[in-house]
């Protein structure tokens, strides 16, 4: 509203609903999900629209406006020719097509979020489920990663294309073959005699310890917004924190490495 002229698409903040109080459509109480599937999610719907968006925003490099809650200006989406048909990305893929139109045409614009602006959906409740959605996910962001490679590294196309696409390849679409990798290559190491323990042992807790400072920094940003007051809603999110990267983490690493090397499952939403 304050800048129609170069706003072509706002982004909102997304909220799992799961454990809420909902009567007749109207969120009643907020409350963190008993069971963790719901739990895991929370925490990192916090990490990523609370922590993470409003820095590439700030950048003016946003790489996704999310489909489940998003504003775009009619005429720029008619401009690159509307949602692409069949794409499991949709979203990410109509976004980075409006980046890359004006940088092109030198048109000045803005793709921004708006933390203030929320929506609760309810999350997948079911390990079953959330291994659907994680490959659909994964499958869009590889089909997007290639649509859009002449913009990673490319000077022209300025934050987004330097920063924040680059940012995806390395850490979204090529982070999960390392880390299993990475399972195998440690344990070789350790039978064969070639892996210093210290070393290993300082790595592990330098990453757990990142890992764990991060959400704990999202779940203090969360904190302006006021929805989790309970000490219950509290130490759940902290357990959550802390045992994240013990399992649930690894699970949807494998999700996502099922999503590369496809298979009949990941050819359609599902």
């Amino acid at each position: 509203v304050e800048d129609r002229q170069r706003t072509v698409a706002v982004g909102g903040n997304i909220r799992p609903l799961n454990g809420s109080r909902v009567e007749l459509g109207h969120l009643i109480e907020a409350s963190v999900p008993k069971r963790m599937i719901p739990r895991m999610q929370v925490l990192e719907y916090v990490r990523t629209f609370l922590a993470s968006r409003p820095a590439w925003s700030n950048l003016d490099a946003l790489p996704n406006v999310s489909g489940a809650f998003g504003v775009w200006k009619k005429a720029a989406v008619l401009a690159v020719g509307g949602f692409t048909p069949g794409h499991m990305g949709e979203d990410m893929d109509l976004t980075m097509r409006l980046h890359r139109y004006h940088i092109d045409n030198d048109i000045p614009y803005r793709i921004v979020y708006e933390p203030s602006a929320v929506i609760w959906t309810e999350v997948p409740h079911s390990a079953r489920v959330l291994r659907r959605q994680r490959i659909r996910w994964h499958r869009g962001l590889m089909t997007t990663i290639h649509d859009f490679r002449r913009m990673t590294l490319n000077p022209k196309y300025r934050t987004i294309g330097m920063v924040t696409w680059t940012g995806f390849v390395l850490f979204e679409y090529l982070a999960p073959i390392v880390e299993v990798v990475g399972w195998v290559v440690i344990p070789l190491a350790f039978v064969l005699g070639a892996l210093n323990l210290s070393t290993l042992l300082w790595l592990i807790i330098i990453a757990f310890g990142m890992g764990l400072m991060s959400s704990l920094i999202a779940l203090l940003l969360a904190e302006s917004f006021g929805y989790f007051n309970s000490p219950t809603d509290t130490s759940r999110l902290l357990t959550m924190a802390m045992v994240e990267n013990l399992g649930f983490r690894q699970m949807t690493v494998i999700w996502r490495i099922r999503a590369m090397f496809g298979g009949k499952s990941v050819t359609g939403w599902g």
